[in-house]
């Protein structure tokens, strides 16, 4: 009896005990609740503005030029004098070279000679064919007078007053006077045959004298207009044949820069220049400005290659050396230069409307060709309109309707 009254006992207090607990649990004051606040991020804004502008792209481009002058040897020679060096600029007409005049002397006075033979035979041939035709005269009256011999001596044997014997030698002087006469006169009628020989004669001959001219002038070597001189290969005292190149130089304002227009831009660029358009290219340190002339006549798989012409900056300029640039393309509308710090991804900017980043997808066409301007980006997109805020501070967890406050606006 006393064990399970132990026992009620026990589980009396064990429920006294849990309806205090909950007693107290349900009247403990509650803690206040947590508020929940989304975090604005702050940001820099700029109104946005869109224009007329010309898109840059960046192109890297090979000095060249089509007009390298190459001085010869025009025969065997030794050099006599090098007056020049690499690299130096010279005037027009100043003398770079000069060859041995001891090898062009002798072809000289040789061509000199065989023209001065050659008229003294035209000559002597005009007096011989003169001289003919007076003689001509002369032997018809002998062939007159021996006709008149032989017809009196064939009378006289008639009459039986001379002999045979006199009668045919009569005959063999009208003979022989006959043939001097058709000699005399095949010499006149050949006169025009030999000269025309001779004459042929003395044209090449003269065509020989004005070649030993022209190569004894040509071993004097002269600057045929102020240029630069790019690279001498001989020097006082080498024997050279006819031929060697001597040294090259060129005019400065022949130089040309010669770069590759990407495929995916040659139909653009063909467009502007057939409508006539300027297209002109710079350096960023505005030391340099081209314009483009012309497209290659054959064009790659990558591109096309486009000839520049260098308007300021030449003396800085060598063939062969690279140079990057900047060109112009033609002016686009509507469109928005932005800093490379609002671009995410390569294809999309944030602008700020009622305190949240709103997206947009955006075309990129380069650079913007505007030394005041070149470190942006000329983009194109839908549904942005001028006086609109653009984000310009790079957020690492920008998103679509992401909570953001302007702190600066410019």
């Amino acid at each position: 009896m006393r064990k399970l009254f132990n026992f009620l006992l026990s589980i009396i207090i064990l429920a006294g005990a849990f309806a205090l607990f909950k007693y107290l649990k349900s009247t403990k004051p509650l803690p206040p609740k947590a508020k929940i606040t989304e975090r604005v991020w702050q940001v820099n804004v700029e109104t946005i503005k869109p224009q007329e502008l010309a898109p840059g792209l960046i192109l890297y481009g090979k000095v060249e030029t089509p007009s390298f002058f190459k001085a010869a040897a025009p025969i065997p020679s030794r050099v006599s004098q090098v007056l020049v060096r690499d690299g130096q600029r010279v005037t027009k007409r100043q003398r770079l070279i000069t060859l041995d005049p001891q090898d062009f002397t002798p072809p000289l006075q040789q061509a000199q000679a065989t023209v001065a033979e050659l008229e003294a035979q035209i000559m002597s041939e005009t007096i011989r064919n003169r001289s003919d035709k007076e003689a001509l005269e002369q032997e018809k009256r002998l062939l007159a007078l021996a006709k008149t011999n032989f017809n009196r001596s064939h009378t006289l044997r008639r009459k039986r007053l001379t002999s045979a014997a006199n009668v045919d030698q009569a005959e063999e002087v009208v003979v022989r006077q006959d043939l001097a006469i058709t000699a005399r006169q095949r010499t006149i009628k050949d006169y025009p045959a030999r000269i025309a020989v001779l004459k042929a004669k003395l044209h090449n001959a003269k065509a020989h004298l004005s070649e030993a001219v022209l190569n004894e002038q040509r071993s004097r070597i002269h600057a045929p207009y102020a240029s630069v001189i790019s690279k001498v290969s001989v020097t006082a005292g080498d024997q050279v044949n006819a031929n060697t190149v001597l040294l090259t130089l060129y005019a400065p304002e022949s130089l040309e820069i010669r770069a590759k227009i990407p495929a995916t831009l040659q139909w653009e660029i063909q467009q502007a220049l057939a409508m006539g358009l300027n297209l002109t290219g710079f350096d960023e340190t505005n030391e340099l400005k081209l314009r483009l002339l012309r497209l290659a006549g054959v064009a790659a798989t990558t591109g096309i290659d486009a000839l520049f012409r260098i308007e300021t900056g030449l003396d800085n300029l060598r063939p062969g050396q690279l140079v990057r640039f900047t060109l112009r393309r033609p002016t686009q509308s509507n469109v928005i230069p932005v800093p490379y710090s609002a671009l995410y991804g390569g294809k999309v900017i944030y602008t700020l409307r009622e305190g949240r980043l709103h997206q947009h997808l955006v075309t990129i066409l380069g650079r913007v060709a505007n030394i005041k301007l070149q470190n942006r980006l000329l983009v194109q997109a839908k549904g942005i309109v001028a006086k609109d805020q653009l984000v310009i501070t790079n957020l690492p967890n920008a998103i679509h309707g992401l909570r953001v406050e302007a702190v600066e606006q410019q």
